[in-house]
């Protein structure tokens, strides 16, 4: 999934936010044996990576033009 349709930097920290409770969630669930798909995990932690990049090129793009 690409996040490039995320164009706000708010939008993209709070789906950032959502992503890493999401994560931890299924951590617990893992470790308590109740995570039914482990490839959540890792599908998880991908999403948070393209995220986080996500949110460091749209502040990159806001300190080259701060008025756009």
């Amino acid at each position: 999934m690409t996040f490039n349709h995320l164009t706000d930097l708010a939008d993209v920290n709070a789906e950032l936010r959502n992503k890493r409770r999401d994560h931890m969630r299924a951590r617990f669930r893992k470790a308590a044996g109740q995570l039914d798909n482990p490839m959540e995990l890792r599908k998880l932690r991908k999403d948070i990576a393209r995220l986080a990049t996500r949110a460091t090129t749209l502040r990159n793009q806001q300190e080259v033009s701060p008025n756009a």
